[in-house]
């Protein structure tokens, strides 16, 4: 899930919040999380060291094993992308995209986390956890330019996926591309052998539905992307080699009602994402 905990502080100071709210949407993060109760959670745009920190402190208990990055860049942002498992991470490691467009370059690492993780009662699966552009302030999310960056990222993405150790792995995270929106980077994926887990889902006669990224969303009302569609663009993609031990029992989207008292007293959803919560069962 993407929890859109991106702030930049002078002195101290809040100057800008991509996302409003966003202290108070992480204090609120893991309650929203425990609800869950998911084996793995795979969580984008945390740039902070001590959100991350924070949350898998509050979190220990339930998720005893975490994987975060705890690098400080002298100028920017680290790469905001974080783990929490009920069973052991092995092997986790961050690797950077060699393509971006400049502003993100400069901001954030951007790039996808590696692990080894334990699911469907014990099965080790090579895991992938990524945040692929979204254009950044200089270019449309589906603006020719972006998409070419964002097809270079995932082939790189799927370059790791296919080592031996990516094996029937799982490609989870924020793709910022669907089959309604940059459909090309999508399909890229699919043609990779990988499997969209929404589609394979018990109920589910089409790739519709299943929005993550809501323009009714009142968190995306001031949005820089405030003028895109609506978007299925958060996904778990299982290589169709673990379609072959594993089957999709429900994939549904979560964390998509208000639940946050903010100033004013109104209330706004944990993050402008929803959360794409997919239970995978042995054969």
């Amino acid at each position: 899930m993407n929890l859109g905990l991106l702030k930049v502080d002078v002195l101290g100071m809040s100057i800008w919040e991509f996302t409003p709210f966003v202290e108070s949407r992480l204090r609120a993060a893991p309650a929203a999380l425990r609800e869950i109760n998911a084996d793995i959670v795979a969580l984008q745009e945390i740039y902070r060291i001590r959100h991350r920190a924070f949350l898998a402190e509050s979190l220990r208990d339930l998720y005893p094993y975490s994987f975060f990055t705890r690098r400080r860049r002298f100028v920017g942002l680290d790469n905001g992308l974080m783990l929490l498992a009920r069973y052991p991470i092995e092997g986790a490691g961050f690797v950077p995209f060699e393509h971006n467009t400049l502003d993100e370059r400069l901001m954030a690492r951007k790039g996808f986390v590696h692990a080894i993780a334990t699911v469907g009662g014990g099965a080790p699966v090579h895991l992938l956890n990524v945040h692929t552009t979204a254009g950044g302030v200089m270019h449309h999310p589906e603006a020719l330019r972006t998409r070419e960056i964002r097809s270079r990222q995932i082939a790189q993405l799927l370059s790791a996926g296919g080592q031996p150790a990516g094996e029937g792995g799982l490609i989870v995270g924020d793709l910022n591309a669907g089959p309604g929106v940059s459909p090309e980077n999508y399909k890229q994926v699919l043609d990779a052998g990988y499997l969209d887990a929404w589609v394979l889902a018990p109920g589910q006669r089409s790739d519709n539905g299943g929005i993550t990224w809501d323009i009714k969303n009142p968190l995306n009302k001031e949005s820089p992307h405030a003028t895109s569609p609506s978007q299925r663009i958060d996904y778990v993609f299982a290589h169709r080699e673990l379609a072959d031990r594993f089957h999709v029992r429900e994939a549904r989207v979560v964390l998509s009602h208000p639940r946050v008292l903010v100033d004013g007293g109104a209330q706004v959803t944990v993050s402008d994402h929803y959360g794409l919560l997919v239970q995978l069962s042995s054969r």
